[in-house]
């Protein structure tokens, strides 16, 4: 039987928040959430690609539906291979790398996760990018999935290697300073697909992670304050948050007040300027700049 190692799930930062004292003295790091598919790939360092696995299922496995795999369509995302590919030989040299580091790593295959995004609406065709990867350790006995999430030396680890992870927006600092030095970006996003960050400890490990998403694709109902007292600066922290989060409520208002006024012409021309925009976007670029020029409160090194 074929094993289904998934990505853990993470909880909104306010949320995060609301449930745990987060250590303040950790720095932190914060990429951009792209607004795609996870997607995992498990790699063999002799034998390459064996499994491609979603966020709720295994979509191909080496030894149930053989091989070349040819096509798929996952997510918002349907097409071939070919922008996979390429990355294989890469990921098995990484795997290679990661097996011997990994001292205590018991498995001949890692599990590389990142996310199969489509950076032009008019294209049917996505490209992968890596944001952790899963070993597999005997801790007291038992066999069990460790997951590793982005810290800053991953991240040039995966561009040494030639792959492609989402934009790196801050690191050096702690949570506070990450959340005053993404402040202006979250409440007037750069782009209206910017769906937020998503913020990792430098300890590389799972616990105080979580995502920070824009008004537009905030999904909470409610925004979630800590249960115990806290410093001044994640005060200001959550405050921030706060403001983010009720741009929500904004965004939601005027999609309404539009629905509730526009007319058959209006919709019609609307329409015509969407489909204008998305022929100019796809002439002039298959992909859009990530915020790799952005400079948060110190300096990306």
């Amino acid at each position: 039987m074929v094993q289904h190692t998934r990505w853990p799930k993470f909880h909104n930062l306010s949320r995060l928040l609301a449930l745990h004292e987060f250590d303040e003295s950790v720095n932190v790091i914060a990429l951009e959430k792209l607004d795609g598919s996870n997607l995992g790939l498990e790699i063999h360092e002799d034998k390459g690609l064996i499994a491609m696995i979603g966020r709720n299922s295994v979509l191909w496995h080496k030894q149930q539906n053989g091989t070349p795999f040819q096509t798929m369509k996952y997510g918002n995302v349907k097409g071939t291979v070919e922008p996979i590919e390429p990355i294989i030989p890469k990921l098995m040299v990484l795997a290679r790398k990661l097996r011997i580091q990994e001292t205590a790593h018991t498995s001949d295959t890692i599990v590389f996760y990142g996310e199969w995004y489509r950076f032009n609406e008019t294209n049917a065709e996505a490209s992968w990018h890596p944001f952790g990867y899963a070993v597999k350790l005997i801790l007291e006995g038992e066999l069990v999935n460790q997951f590793r999430t982005m810290t800053v030396e991953r991240h040039a680890m995966f561009l040494e290697h030639g792959l492609d992870p989402p934009a790196l927006l801050f690191h050096g600092g702690p949570l506070t300073k990450a959340v005053d030095a993404l402040f202006p970006l979250m409440i007037e996003p750069p782009r209206p697909d910017f769906e937020g960050v998503f913020i990792t400890s430098e300890k590389g490990g799972t616990r105080d992670c979580g995502k920070w998403k824009t008004g537009a694709f905030e999904e909470q109902t409610s925004f979630q304050y800590p249960a115990t007292t806290c410093s001044e600066e994640m005060a200001t922290a959550i405050t921030q948050l706060k403001e983010v989060f009720e741009t929500k409520q904004s965004v939601s208002k005027i999609s309404t007040k539009k629905k509730m006024h526009t007319t058959k012409q209006e919709a019609e021309e609307q329409e015509m300027d969407r489909q204008i925009k998305l022929a100019l976007r796809s002439v002039l670029s298959n992909r859009p700049p990530l915020l790799r020029t952005f400079v948060p409160w110190t300096a990306i090194v």
